[in-house]
């Protein structure tokens, strides 16, 4: 298979990538991450495969703001105050999903990882989609995350559908909080439990 190679500003191409069940390389805020439209289980399983993630582990959703979130996840008072001020950011939130998610999509679990991106092209692509996309970084499980275009193309060229050729914006994966019931660092990451605390 021949990796397609896109630039950043190709938003059409990749978006309608995303649509077809692409299973897409593309750089985030943070590290650069593997993805596919939300709805698309088969590439979700897929990217499991290629970088031999635990097929238990559920993939991260990126959504493009708060009332995307709250399409699939009920968002307390709580969650909406941390995530209103910590996002777009590298701050992930856990949260109980709403049913109509299938539970393929979690693991069975009544629980939800979602982000907003604080990146101009995932969130124009997530609004073309008008739908979440799964996201989690681009690299062999328990492997460091990589950052550069170049590094991610020489580990995934033909595995991967679709590629953008941008580097990553950062090193370091987004702190992940589980605000389903109360408060827990689950990840730490650039945001800090101090920091939610504050605005709590």
């Amino acid at each position: 298979m021949e990796t397609l190679l896109l630039r950043k500003y190709e938003v059409d191409e990749i978006a309608e990538a995303f649509k077809e069940g692409k299973v897409i390389a593309i750089p985030t805020d943070t590290v650069f991450g593997l993805g596919c439209a939300y709805d698309e289980l088969p590439a979700m399983e897929r990217i499991k495969d290629i970088k031999h993630r635990d097929r238990n582990k559920p993939l991260p959703m990126m959504c493009n703001g708060l009332a995307m979130i709250e399409e699939v996840a009920y968002v307390n008072e709580t969650a909406k105050r941390v995530i209103e001020r910590f996002t777009p950011g590298a701050l992930t939130v856990v949260l109980q999903k709403k049913e109509h998610i299938s539970d393929a999509l979690t693991n069975g679990k009544t629980t939800i990882a979602i982000r907003v991106p604080d990146n101009t092209l995932l969130l124009d692509v997530i609004t073309k989609l008008a739908k979440p996309i799964l996201m989690t970084s681009a690299n062999m499980a328990s492997e460091p995350n990589m950052d550069a275009y170049r590094d991610v193309y020489a580990k995934f060229s033909g595995q991967v559908d679709v590629l953008v050729m941008e580097n990553a914006a950062g090193k370091t994966a987004s702190t992940i909080v589980d605000l389903s019931d109360g408060i827990k660092i689950l990840r730490e990451g650039p945001i800090s439990l101090d920091e939610i605390r504050e605005v709590l």
